[in-house]
């Protein structure tokens, strides 16, 4: 086992750090939890063929916070190359303690596009 050490009044502790981390930090989607309470959530989501200039998508997390999701921030797979090319954009916008919704947008008038999103969220 690896452990860290940690005061605690004066006296060492030992941690089991693998008890503080846990087995989903290497996978594409996944969460740890932090010393102190926070949880940290990530996470890849594929849509093909959107044929809408706006389009939503709930995206739940891998595990639900007990309290509150603070935070979710989004990013796709596009960069976009300003008016009259393609221009997507995507925001997070609204959030839950088990999920989140995505909404894309793109100038375009002839849709027909995949997309990966990538996110991160935060809360406790």
């Amino acid at each position: 086992m690896d452990y860290g050490k940690t005061q605690n009044q004066g006296n060492d502790v030992k941690i089991d750090i693998n008890s503080v981390f846990n087995q989903n930090l290497k996978n594409e989607s996944g969460y740890c939890y932090l010393p102190g309470g926070l949880i940290l959530q990530w996470g890849v989501n594929y849509s093909a063929g959107i044929t809408v200039q706006q389009y939503s998508k709930t995206i739940p997390f891998p595990i639900a916070f007990p309290n509150e999701c603070l935070n979710v921030q989004v990013s796709i797979n596009d960069v976009g190359y300003g008016i009259g090319a393609l221009t997507t954009g995507v925001g997070m916008t609204s959030r839950t303690k088990t999920n989140f919704v995505a909404t894309f947008k793109d100038t375009r008038s002839s849709l027909n596009y995949n997309v990966y999103l990538f996110w991160f969220a935060i809360g406790y």
